[in-house]
């Protein structure tokens, strides 16, 4: 285990965390569309009944287009807060990637290190053996 291995987990579980958000507010503009979408419908087939009969719906289509426009705003905020947290995430990546590199270059000069040591020690060995041997 790195000294980097906490930051490591660290930024793992803020990315699984950013993703879990992100499929979160994706559900919801989904949502939010298809209840649009069912509602447009609905105006739409009224539209086609009250132009047919008889029946005062101005106050229900005033609603409807209200609720639709609140739809609409939500669709937005939803949108940006979509890309916003596609945005931290793909910070999130390139922090963990950064680290995971750090991670490498380090275990990698530790085994360095190690190298150095055996072959030092096998250095002295032959030295040893060499001069024995005179």
């Amino acid at each position: 285990m790195s000294r980097l291995a906490p930051a490591l987990r660290m930024r793992r579980r803020e990315l699984d965390a950013l993703a879990l958000a992100i499929g979160a507010e994706q559900h919801r503009a989904a949502l939010l569309a298809g209840a649009a979408s069912a509602l447009d419908a609905q105006r739409r087939a009224e539209r086609a009944f009250t132009s047919s009969a008889p029946i005062a719906a101005d106050a229900w289509f005033a609603a409807v287009a209200s609720r639709l426009a609140d739809l609409a705003v939500e669709g937005s905020a939803s949108d940006r807060r979509l890309a916003a947290l596609r945005t931290a995430a793909g910070d999130a990546r390139a922090r963990l990637s950064l680290l995971e590199e750090a991670d490498a270059a380090a275990a990698a000069a530790v085994r360095r290190a190690l190298d150095r040591k055996a072959q030092g020690q096998l250095d002295d060995c032959s030295a040893a053996r060499i001069a024995a041997q005179r």
